[in-house]
């Protein structure tokens, strides 16, 4: 009897170690989330739960650990509608500063060990989108709806002014424009109001300064 149960159970182990070992993952979950269908029944990049985590281009999955504020202190109850980071040099000094507009404020950051807003300005409408660019060591900015001036704030000097003088000669044009863009040394004004005298939207016109020159517009 003994020698009818040994058999079988040698030749059982023989399969087992000669079946070849094989290979599992990375596994893709490129399929991403799926509530729809039962867990035995989503296919194999799917997940049924990927709750606080995110999917890694290797297939990996890593865990969210949340969010934290730039700026832990409260400025204002309205959205940030303008956000900019730049870097300017002069010199051996290089300053690193972000750019936000908070309602009617315009604001920086001050250095990136517990860094704080300081107000430049208190007095924009609010509610516009805000575009920026950084020229001559400067961050120009405009917003969409076209009710403020252009402004220029001087990383260095850490003033902000209108970028074009109120004080015009006859050949110059005070401009406002919902869209600023800067391509080889030039700064584009885009979709404008002529403010010279009274105001003359123009949708589809794009003003551009003399080079390096941002405040003098053509």
């Amino acid at each position: 009897m003994r020698s009818k149960f040994f058999v079988p159970i040698l030749f059982l182990a023989s399969i087992v170690k000669a079946s070849p070992p094989q290979a599992v993952g990375p596994i893709d979950f490129g399929g991403g989330l799926n509530l729809q269908g039962s867990i035995t029944d989503i296919k194999d990049n799917q997940s049924p739960d990927q709750c606080n985590c995110v999917s890694n281009q290797d297939g990996s999955l890593s865990k969210v650990f949340g969010s934290k504020r730039f700026v832990e202190q409260s400025m204002s109850s309205w959205p940030v509608t303008g956000l900019y980071h730049t870097q300017a040099t002069t010199g051996t000094t290089k300053k690193d500063i972000v750019v936000a507009v908070i309602g009617s404020n315009i604001v920086i950051s001050t250095s990136p060990q517990n860094p704080n807003w300081i107000i430049l300005s208190s007095y924009v409408t609010p509610g516009q989108n805000w575009s920026f660019v950084t020229m001559n060591n400067k961050v120009i900015m405009t917003g969409d709806g076209m009710t403020n001036p252009i402004y220029q704030f001087d990383i260095f000097s850490t003033t902000l002014t209108p970028l074009f003088a109120s004080n015009i000669s006859s050949e110059s044009v005070q401009l406002r424009a919902k869209y600023l863009l800067l391509k080889s040394n030039y700064l584009l004004f885009i979709n404008c109001a002529d403010i010279t005298q009274g105001t003359t939207f123009y949708p589809s016109r794009v003003y551009f300064s003399l080079l390096n020159q941002p405040s003098s517009a053509t």
